[in-house]
């Protein structure tokens, strides 16, 4: 997955204890986004900024300039207890990686 070169994700917020039952419209952003080297985690993890590239290390807080340049970019892979991918989530730090395309106005169905 490194070297992409872009990618449409959708960024949503829409957790399931905050739905409502379906009458307000719901909105999200599609977006296109850079992610350039791409650094695929997948364990939680709190990055401040994009991790270093040197082997066995992907600390955001490495000071080795050996261990340069940094990744473009963090790519989440959630699972659940089954093991089974829930979500991805897309992280930048440049915010010139990032370009909203469109809003998109939903209703959530009941179902």
């Amino acid at each position: 997955m490194n070297n992409i070169i872009r990618t449409l994700c959708t960024l949503i917020s829409d957790p399931k204890d905050k739905r409502t039952d379906g009458s307000n419209a719901l909105y999200m952003f599609v977006v296109r986004v850079v992610l350039g080297h791409v650094f695929i985690c997948r364990k939680p993890s709190q990055f401040q900024s994009p991790p270093c590239t040197g082997q066995n290390c992907h600390r955001d807080d490495c000071s080795d300039p050996s261990h340069q340049p940094l990744f473009h970019s963090v790519v989440g892979t959630h699972k659940g207890e089954s093991q089974r991918l829930i979500f991805r989530e897309f992280v930048v730090y440049d915010l010139s990686q990032a370009y909203p395309e469109f809003v998109v106005e939903y209703e959530r169905q009941q179902g």
